[in-house]
């Protein structure tokens, strides 16, 4: 009976140790399974979030220079607006209103400039900063010199044009110069995002 007992034993262990490795092989390959896809997919996520992070500060800054290039049209109609005034085309109120809704309107594009501000580097903004005071500057030095009736009526006035319309024409290119810049660095950003 002994022997028998014994034999059975021996069975049961045989069909525990197959039993157990039918049972821990796929548990094993299943648990490395789920660990290699949840490390897979932080990975993938990691790379996902880096992707839409560069492709929204690309979008913002494809944004700025837009607002750039409506910047420079509506700086050079201050040209415009002081022609019109040397040539008494507009009177005194005329200029000064006109005047005033050209400075709202490039008060406004700075402004949506400045809500995407966070995504340009410190470069771009310390150039904006100082786009914004030369424009103010050339806006202001206009103002003084075409805004009275007795300032338009001097001899110098044409000189004066030419000066304040060079003026202008300097912060335009400057916003030109700051356009370029910021495309360069979109085209390097876009190419480096593309060939990854």
């Amino acid at each position: 009976m002994d022997a028998i007992i014994s034999e059975v034993m021996n069975v049961i262990s045989a069909i525990d140790i197959n039993v157990l490795s039918l049972i821990v092989s796929p548990v094993a390959g299943l648990i490395g399974v789920f660990i290699g896809s949840w490390l897979n997919r932080k990975s993938s996520i990691d790379v996902q979030k880096k992707f839409l992070a560069k492709q929204i500060r690309l979008e913002k800054l494809q944004g700025v220079s837009e607002d750039l290039g409506d910047l420079i049209h509506v700086i050079l109609e201050l040209n415009v607006i002081a022609s019109n005034r040397v040539n008494n085309s507009i009177n005194e109120q005329e200029f000064e209103s006109q005047s005033h809704l050209h400075f709202q309107k490039v008060m406004r594009i700075f402004k949506d400039v400045q809500i995407k501000d966070l995504f340009l580097e410190e470069v771009y903004r310390k150039k904006i900063d100082k786009l914004r005071l030369m424009y103010t500057k050339a806006f202001n030095q206009t103002q003084n010199d075409f805004l009275k009736d007795e300032n338009i009526k001097r001899k110098e006035v044409n000189e004066i044009l030419n000066s304040d319309v060079q003026e202008i024409f300097y912060v335009s290119d400057y916003v030109y110069e700051i356009t370029n810049e910021l495309n360069d660095e979109i085209e390097r950003e876009l190419t480096e995002l593309t060939n990854k």
